[in-house]
């Protein structure tokens, strides 16, 4: 009994992965297919999506942003979910300095 359990929570957790993996790709598509620059935008935080060949028009919305109390957190990049696959966008992470704890 001990190996099909070990089985069984193989299986589980491999279709938790690639559950995790689907939704990651759907998210990343959703990032990709953004019209402009802004990904999400509220009172406190801000995304941003610099993809291949908008550089100009990204550095013009970030000035606009930081211009409006927002400072960078985080950015990372964006990936096709294949190993070796080329990077896609980079996304921003800001924050509304009015929302920081001191």
């Amino acid at each position: 009994m001990g190996a099909q359990k070990k089985l069984q929570d193989t299986k589980s957790s491999l279709k938790t992965k690639i559950i995790n993996i689907k939704k990651d790709a759907a998210y990343a598509k959703e990032i990709l297919s953004t019209k402009g620059n802004i990904f999400l935008k509220t009172d406190s935080l801000a995304i941003l999506v610099r993809k291949k060949g908008d550089t100009r028009t990204f550095y013009e919305v970030l000035s606009k942003i930081t211009a409006e109390g927002y400072d960078l957190k985080s950015q990372e990049s964006l990936t096709d979910l294949l190993p070796g696959s080329p990077h896609l966008a980079t996304i921003y992470i800001l924050q509304n300095k009015k929302y920081v704890n001191v």
